[in-house]
């Protein structure tokens, strides 16, 4: 459960429609980011960023999700907090699943076998 704003949102980065939101609003905001701003207004800066955080949120938890999240206000430092707060969550979730696969992963690796060890299992065989 991740909680934002006082918000708790259900948030799994292993689901296929979840992970899909999250990486395109990914690629939107850091677009948005490497555009020069330099002739943009402070103001359309601001709602420019918040718009693509509200579509993430919007995108990934669903319609209306930026609205209880963030409400009428429209605060770029809020806004950022809050998408710091979800990679933050992606990145331990991600964490988790990589620990977990190791355990597996680890299981299904074969011993090391020397030429001395593979001659005694066959010599067992034949016996």
């Amino acid at each position: 459960m991740l909680t934002i704003n006082g918000v708790e949102l259900e948030f799994d980065i292993f689901d296929l429609d979840a992970a899909e939101a999250f990486e395109s609003g990914l690629e939107a905001i850091k677009k948005s980011a490497e555009t020069k701003n330099q002739n943009k207004t402070l103001s359309d800066v601001i709602r420019t960023q918040c718009a693509l955080v509200f579509d993430v949120f919007d995108d990934i938890f669903g319609e209306g999700t930026a609205f209880d999240v963030f409400g009428e206000k429209t605060n770029l430092k809020v806004c950022l907090k809050a998408f710091e707060q979800l990679v933050s969550e992606v990145d331990e979730q991600r964490k988790a699943m990589e620990e977990e696969t190791k355990k597996y992963m680890d299981k299904q690796k074969p011993h090391p076998v020397n030429r001395q060890q593979r001659r005694m299992g066959a010599k067992r065989v034949n016996d």
